[in-house]
């Protein structure tokens, strides 16, 4: 039995909080970077600023004493005794006026970016806020105009346009916008000397933001990267910045490549490659900071990498990341671990006194589904007592969930709904019905309706079932895991004209899968149109992952689908006398029944299957000719299954 995978990217569980940081960063936006980029802007500019004290303007002992004056007000402003921003601003404009230098006009500029930002902590101080981030921006912009070489200025003036296009700016960034970043992130990069590593960090940020507008490629052609790495290695204290740099490089890589975090595009697989040679020192870099660890977490959670995600989401050990390892090891096919984590999760002194947190529920509930799975014999058999079945489990789950108001759990019904059904096969049949009837709009949640249908299946002949299959799929028609179901059952009573029609209600419904896929393929081989059959297998094994790379682990629906389609794809092509072509599907076939299987040796029924397509291999080999591999292979299957007559046989005949 399946645990469900909780997953912001797939799922039914919910795990809408752990987005990534990857996620974010290969959208990167407008809104965010202002968010992203403050403290370090601040932290650059005050470094090569001290402050008002540290302005030398000859000879203006009344300008000082404007700035004095300015800081006493808005101190009084900020706490909420003086009310009207407006004569600040004035004061900051007089104050320009009468400036002379870039280190007073940078003194002027944190100002009016202070007055912006606490501007807009006002209550109903959107325009407000709008206005003086404008005036923010039209400063810089000046500042940069006057003072073309001033690294510093060069940082504010990106900030200040960048914090214009934000909400409460509202305002849209356009190419022009794009250029004018691209050329104070130059000015960033070029002017001093190159050991001033603050601000390549920064540079690199802006880069990403101006390569997501453009062309992340050109953004990237841009860059000295060496040279930069080289400035920031000078010194250990600059250790940090060198991670940085590596990060922001990796995120350029990712966005030049494709933003769709998916082994099933090429680009994206492009992007994730590229950036690796920049994701790996990071990796191995010494006292990583957490948010770092999570942005790695992430990156190799959503390229494919399971096992490393789940080992780098272990070393944070804050129950978020602990499920997101938890989920990651799922995923790669390490179940007893990811079991582990659940468990963890769940156990009583963990989150003690949060019955209503959604990752404590799912944790209940995952614990209970997948612990009985590790409670099966080696032919598939459950286990009977109640405490391998983890049965405890699901019982505190479901008086928990019996007891929260909805308004106070986080997606109750995506957790309680599955663990009363589960909780229900477990139970006599008289109680199990007892508890779905009674759960309030039961016949509304697919999942409990299709459990009501299940315990009343046994009184009703072949037939009825049907109908009252059809009478659930039009309750629920848009419910794919119920077509999935239905599908499963027409197959399995040999309801043939069911299962054909099943598809086209789907496809009116706007219900896609692969498993609906691969149910119109079956239709179509058993109507004799293997050509259609073919055609519809091809295209399903493309969006299915394949067996041959060992980052590309998923879950047993999509690896079962994967080798079934092959092995049939390969009936078809051996049927149409291409036995060439064959062979390649068969192997494939093996590959992907191995994964989702085990390496040899396999378990019984297995080995059964293994065998069958081992000897269709050999069928293949021998119309080739090919004597030597056809022994070969039926060798191979009569080790798998002694029994198999088709072996036995074929191998006289050799």
């Amino acid at each position: 039995m399946k645990a469900p995978k909780k997953t912001a990217r797939q799922t039914s569980t919910g795990r809408k909080k752990a987005k990534g940081i990857l996620k974010l960063a290969c959208g990167v936006g407008v809104v965010l970077i202002p968010l992203t980029l403050a403290a370090l802007i601040f932290a650059a500019v005050s470094r090569n600023s001290g402050g008002a004290n540290a302005i030398r303007k000859d000879g203006s002992e009344g300008w000082y004493a404007a700035l004095n004056e300015f800081d006493s007000l808005f101190a009084r402003y900020g706490g909420g005794a003086f009310t009207n921003p407006n004569i600040l601003k004035t004061m900051l404009d007089n104050a320009e006026e009468n400036s002379v230098g870039a280190e007073s006009r940078l003194s002027l500029l944190k100002r009016r970016r202070l007055l912006a930002k606490t501007a807009g902590g006002h209550a109903g101080a959107e325009q407000q806020e709008k206005a003086f981030t404008e005036d923010y921006y039209l400063s810089a912009k000046r500042a940069a105009a006057d003072f073309p070489y001033s690294a510093p200025i060069a940082a504010l003036a990106c900030e200040a346009l960048v914090m214009r296009a934000t909400p409460a700016g509202k305002q849209a960034l356009e190419r022009t916008d794009a250029e004018f970043i691209a050329r104070q992130t130059q000015v960033m990069l070029n002017t001093g000397p190159i050991s001033e590593a603050v601000f390549l960090p920064l540079a690199f940020s802006f880069l990403a933001l101006t390569g997501e507008l453009a062309s992340p490629g050109a953004a990237l052609a841009q860059t000295n990267a060496p040279a930069m790495f080289a400035a920031a290695a000078q010194s250990p204290e600059n250790a940090p910045i060198r991670n940085t740099l590596l990060l922001d490089t990796a995120l350029l890589h990712i966005l030049a490549g494709g933003t769709a975090p998916s082994w099933e595009g090429a680009a994206s697989k492009e992007a994730a490659d590229s950036a690796l040679p920049f994701i790996a020192p990071l990796r191995a870099a010494p006292e990583l900071p957490d948010n770092t660890r999570r942005f790695l977490a992430n990156y190799y959670y959503d390229f494919g990498d399971m096992l490393t995600a789940g080992e780098m989401f272990s070393t944070l050990r804050d129950a978020e990341s602990i499920e997101m390892a938890a989920d990651a090891l799922y995923l790669a096919g390490e179940k007893l671990g990811a079991l582990n984590f659940w468990r963890l999760l769940s156990s009583e002194g963990n989150l003690r006194g949060a019955p209503a947190n959604g990752t404590y529920l799912r944790a209940l509930y995952n614990s209970a589904s997948l612990g009985s799975s590790f409670n099966n014999d080696e032919n598939g058999r459950p286990l009977k007592t109640e405490n391998e079945v983890n049965i405890s489990a699901l019982e505190q789950l479901f008086f928990l969930t019996s007891n929260i108001p909805a308004n106070e759990a986080e997606n109750l019904d995506d957790v309680r709904i599955p663990a009363l059904a589960l909780y229900t096969r477990f139970l006599p049949d008289d109680r199990a019905r007892a508890l779905l009837e009674n759960e309030d709009g039961a016949r509304n949640h697919v999942l409990l309706d299709l459990e009501l249908f299940k315990r009343n299946m046994p009184k009703l002949d072949i037939q009825k079932n049907a109908a009252e299959t059809w009478l659930l799929l039009n309750r629920h028609p848009v419910s794919a895991s119920l077509y999935q179901w239905a599908a499963w059952y027409f197959e399995y009573q040999k309801l043939y004209e069911d299962a054909a029609f099943l598809s086209h209600f789907a496809a009116q419904n706007g219900v896609e899968s692969p498993a609906l896929a691969f149910n119109e393929s079956l239709s179509a081989m058993r109507s004799g149109a293997l050509r259609q059959a073919g055609g519809v297998l091809a295209g399903l094994i493309e969006q299915l992952p394949a067996a041959s790379s060992g980052l590309e682990r998923t879950a047993d629906g999509a690896w079962s689908l994967r080798w079934a389609s092959e092995a049939n794809l390969a009936l078809i092509m051996e049927a149409n006398r291409e036995p060439r072509e064959a062979l390649i599907h068969y192997e494939k076939a093996i590959a992907a029944f191995s994964a989702l299987n085990g390496q040899f040796p396999l378990k019984y029924t297995a080995r059964k299957k293994t065998a069958l397509i081992l000897v269709h291999i050999a069928r293949c080999y021998e119309t080739l000719g090919m004597q030597t591999q056809a022994r070969e292979a039926l060798v191979q299957a009569l080790a798998l299954d002694a029994d198999n007559i088709d072996v036995n046989l074929a191998l006289r005949k050799l």
